[in-house]
């Protein structure tokens, strides 16, 4: 699949936001998605809304913290809505922003790869909507004996001005539980993540869930039918 990268020789001491997700009950969406010009969307409807708890765990951030800690990106966050309503166990999201690049001892991928996956992202915004933000998380090599789910950015498009890395990491209340959310994502195309405008595609490699691209569409509409 795409980029397997390396585990960071020292972990990012710098995380910024803590989200903890409750599972829900687990019912087949149809998504029925609607573009529209121009955009006049409603503000992303809550969480609760959409069946799933969300509630912010919090500790008390130094002065020098505070003013370096944005909140986590929205696709980060689209992520991992996704994931938490796959899973039948609490999920806590940690993100941190690495601008150490060497020091994270990250492995980008080539030239070629890096053309090519830009390529493919532009023909998808000119088909699906050209408006479209897109981002590519992926798993490094190191994390798959872990029992957490560790993610990366590895792609933006079109392209963020900042050197940034993004890693987004999971941790499972209970041991089985990412292997559980694995499986019912591998068997999922496509997620709609309404409170964030965005469509998640889990990238699989059987019996592997190996990435995650992100499509936030700002001009969506969404209307989801559970059954």
């Amino acid at each position: 699949m795409l980029l397997s990268a390396l585990t960071p020789l020292t972990t990012p001491n710098n995380y910024i936001c803590t989200l903890l997700f409750s599972p829900i009950s687990h019912h087949k969406p149809h998504p029925s998605l609607n573009l529209k010009q121009p955009p006049y969307a409603s503000a992303s409807a809550s969480l609760a809304t959409n069946g799933t708890s969300l509630r912010h765990v919090t500790r008390t951030l130094s002065d020098d913290e505070s003013e370096r800690s944005p909140p986590m990106l929205s696709s980060a966050s689209a992520v991992a809505s996704a994931i938490s309503r796959t899973s039948t166990s609490p999920v806590e999201f940690l993100q941190s922003l690495d601008t150490d690049q060497e020091a994270c001892k990250l492995v980008l991928p080539s030239p070629d790869f890096q053309r090519l996956c830009v390529e493919q992202l532009d023909l998808f915004r000119r088909i699906v909507d050209h408006d479209a933000l897109l981002s590519v998380y992926v798993r490094p090599a190191g994390s798959y004996v872990m029992d957490r789910l560790e993610l990366r950015r590895v792609v933006s498009y079109p392209g963020v001005t900042d050197a940034d890395i993004v890693i987004l990491v999971g941790n499972f209340s209970v041991p089985a539980g990412l292997r559980a959310a694995e499986a019912a994502l591998s068997s999922q195309q496509v997620q709609v993540v309404s409170e964030h405008r965005a469509v998640v595609f889990p990238m699989v490699k059987h019996p592997f869930v190996v990435g995650f691209l992100v499509a936030e569409l700002p001009r969506m509409e969404t209307d989801v039918v559970w059954e």
